[in-house]
């Protein structure tokens, strides 16, 4: 939900009369007719019905000050599906430019590649593998394990040490093993009736009027939006108000501005009303004295005199549209009888549906007490077979505990020799590529042109960061570098360390240019 301040773009602290000229400004600039939409224009004259009332305002203060607390997943998820759900606004037509000119080729450094295991495969769940190699035989889940790469394995190899692996095993399903039950095949969905399709098309097809009481009203002048509607036939405007069953409308005007003031006057018109309302004050006298100080408000700020129509309405009916304001008020004295008795014919049955709810509980309760007493007795006889049923499946529980241990260690044993097998591989591959069957400490392999082609010397910083040097193709010249860097962090500190490896990198760089050049 947007923020109402910033729909009207305002500051929390805006007052009376900066919020009416915010709206003023909003309206014109977000009515259908100025180039807007529907929505927005609802959406501004919201804010300005809220914002403008002093006891909704705060209200909404108190609510948006709240403090909120953080989304669930899937509330993110919903968040997300809503945001790419959601119509991307028109994009203007971008203006013809001319063709680029193609610039001269230069010699591209190499990126370098990526040899990360959650870049090449998704990541693994640990948890699933687990369950999974648990209810496999020992030939099938050493394959399942061959497939992994070094550093999944080494990944699932803690996992199986911790807690939660002790806690899988412990799981009922998991115990059960081959007595696990099949699975179910997904019902299909029942394909929906024609009728109901087209019933719920043609209310999507039906426009919707938050303003006006029932679609009763339509007509000549039907109401297009809230708070200000449009004359089809000669595209006049008319702003109105409804309030405690009586609805007021103000004349046609031919201007979308005068209509919004006139919109704002009402509103205000409305507020004068509730609030002697809520003093104790009569209907009548309250409607005549808030038309009254609006009429005069306006005649001193030169602006056009109100000529207001008023209606009454209780549920689908309507009285006739009276210019006449004591005639309007004897209809509403009128509907709001009605009103009353329909209340209190309300409430006479509600009292009834009551009563009757009342003997049927108090004759429930009767049949749910000899119910009790029977069902306690068979609950002593279910009880005692429950018992020898829990001592059976807890002797089962405990045997098939400890052959899931014995299956956990054997896939540990796997791991343990999939390892060794990735070490003899690393090592050999290491002696073939460097010379070395291991790096020495502060060596490490990076990706320049392909995987692994060169090496780096890294240094911890004081920070506890780490600076890592240029890429050298020479394990030799590797090691006597991270040597006089070492040496150089001693003698003069992390700071001369990192402008030295900015200055040979640099040389790296320009030296491997040169060569591509050439």
């Amino acid at each position: 939900m947007q923020c109402l301040y910033k729909t009207l773009d305002l500051l929390p602290s805006a007052t009376d009369n900066e919020i009416r000229s915010a709206y003023r400004r909003r309206a014109l600039s977000t009515h259908p007719d100025k180039g807007g939409s529907a929505e927005a224009f609802r959406s501004v004259v919201s804010a300005f019905e809220t914002l403008i009332d002093a006891s909704k305002r705060a209200a909404y203060d108190k609510l948006r000050l709240r403090p909120r607390a953080p989304p669930s997943r899937d509330s993110r998820t919903v968040k997300t599906a809503r945001q790419h759900a959601c119509p991307t606004p028109k994009k203007r037509a971008a203006e013809p430019r001319p063709p680029p000119t193609k610039p001269p080729k230069v010699p591209e450094a190499p990126k370098p590649a990526t040899n990360s295991p959650t870049m090449e495969s998704d990541p693994v769940d640990h948890r699933q593998l687990f369950r999974r190699l648990l209810g496999m035989p020992r030939k099938k889940a050493l394959k399942e394990l061959e497939q992994l790469s070094e550093e999944t394995l080494n990944a699932f190899a803690e996992f199986l040490d911790s807690e939660e692996a002790e806690q899988i095993l412990c799981e009922p399903l998991v115990l059960a093993l081959k007595d696990l039950p099949k699975p179910r095949k997904p019902r299909k969905p029942k394909a929906r009736k024609k009728k109901s399709e087209k019933i719920t098309k043609a209310k999507q097809k039906q426009p919707v009027n938050t303003d006006t009481p029932s679609a009763a009203t339509a007509g000549a002048a039907r109401p297009l939006l809230k708070g200000i509607s449009r004359n089809r036939r000669d595209g006049s405007y008319q702003a109105r108000i409804c309030f405690n069953n009586f609805m007021t409308a103000a004349q046609y005007v031919n201007n979308l501005d005068v209509a919004v003031d006139i919109h704002i006057s009402l509103v205000q018109m409305r507020q004068h009303a509730a609030a002697s309302l809520a003093e104790g004050k009569e209907f009548g006298q309250v409607m005549h004295d808030a038309i009254e100080a609006i009429q005069k408000e306006r005649a001193t700020a030169g602006a056009v005199k109100l000529r207001l129509r008023f209606r009454s309405f209780f549920r689908n009916k309507f009285t006739r549209t009276e210019g006449n304001l004591d005639k309007a008020i004897q209809d509403w004295t009128r509907v709001r009888q009605e009103k009353d008795s329909f209340a209190g014919r309300v409430r006479g049955m509600e009292a009834e549906r009551k009563q009757d709810e009342t003997q049927k509980r108090e004759a429930r309760a009767a049949r749910a007490a000899a119910r009790m007493e029977q069902l306690r007795q068979m609950s002593e006889r279910r009880e005692a077979k429950l018992m020898a049923r829990q001592r059976r499946q807890e002797a089962l529980r405990r045997k098939r505990l400890a052959y899931a241990r014995v299956k956990h260690g054997n896939l540990r044993t796997m791991i343990l020799v999939l390892q060794t097998r990735f070490q003899k591989i690393r090592r050999k591959k290491m002696l073939k590529d460097w010379g070395v069957p291991e790096l020495p400490e502060g060596l490490q392999l990076n990706s320049f042109q392909s995987a692994d082609d060169s090496l780096c010397a890294t240094l911890r910083l004081s920070d506890g960061t780490d600076a890592v040097g240029p890429y050298r193709k020479n394990f030799q010249e590797a090691l006597r570098e991270l040597q006089e860097l070492r040496a150089l962090q001693q003698l003069r500190g992390d700071k001369v360390l990192c402008q030295e490896m900015q200055r040979r990198d640099l040389e790296a760089m320009t030296a491997f240019f040169v060569q591509s050049i050439r």
